[in-house]
């Protein structure tokens, strides 16, 4: 279960590139939102046997684990970088006007502490993402986004190794944005709304193959001080 946790600590963060729009602003700020994960992992338990006679019945059933917030939380708090998951959540954050919606990063916060982020730091990542479908409405002045709306549909492909284990996924990301500016005299930026981030497929994790079914929804997100 640990090997779950520690691939999926940093699958999470790749799935977080998904999203297409750049972001401006005259005094950039942080924005925070929450993320909310659904994963299942299933796969083939112990067989069993049981012989009566000359003939032997062989039985085995299919395990399905859960993994969300808890168990992510659960890991980093094994591996010391927080103390315990009591009072802590995952969100997304990233500094509008200095990035781009791709460039959120995974958090664990806490009121009074300091966010922590969560390790990113595999290069066995790949992942590509391709918008399929959009609808917008944007205005603009002298080559500058004032004001609109608009969402989005993009077909997703994940794959991950980590000392011999492997995820594979494919899916899609449905999600919405608007333009508008964040505080008083700033420039207008692009703002994503709810987006969620639906996968399934195959991984090896510790030598057994499993079907991996999961889903991140990421809540718009609020301006923060830190």
């Amino acid at each position: 279960m640990k090997n779950v946790a520690l691939i999926f600590t940093r699958f999470l963060f790749a799935a977080l590139v998904v999203m297409p729009c750049a972001l401006r602003a005259a005094n950039p700020v942080i924005l925070q939102a929450p993320v909310t994960v659904a994963a299942t992992f299933t796969f083939t338990g112990p067989e069993t046997e049981k012989t009566s006679g000359a003939s032997t019945t062989f039985q085995a059933k299919m395990v399905i684990v859960k993994f969300g917030n808890v168990e992510l939380l659960s890991s980093m708090a094994d591996n010391g970088e927080i103390p315990s998951i009591a009072g802590w959540s995952i969100v997304a954050r990233w500094t509008a006007g200095d990035s781009k919606i791709d460039d959120y990063q995974l958090y664990a916060v806490k009121a009074g502490a300091t966010p922590v982020a969560l390790d990113a730091t595999n290069n066995s990542v790949g992942i590509t993402a391709e918008t399929l479908a959009a609808t917008y409405a944007e205005k603009w002045t002298n080559g500058v986004p004032v004001s609109g709306t608009g969402s989005f549909q993009s077909g997703v492909t994940m794959s991950l190794t980590d000392s011999g284990d492997t995820i594979n996924l494919a899916g899609f990301a449905a999600g919405s944005y608007a333009i508008k500016a964040l505080s008083t005299n700033t420039t207008p930026v692009y703002v994503p709304g709810l987006i969620k981030i639906t996968l399934l497929g195959g991984a090896t994790l510790s030598g057994t193959e499993m079907v991996v079914n999961m889903s991140m929804t990421i809540s718009a997100p609020k301006v923060v001080s830190n």
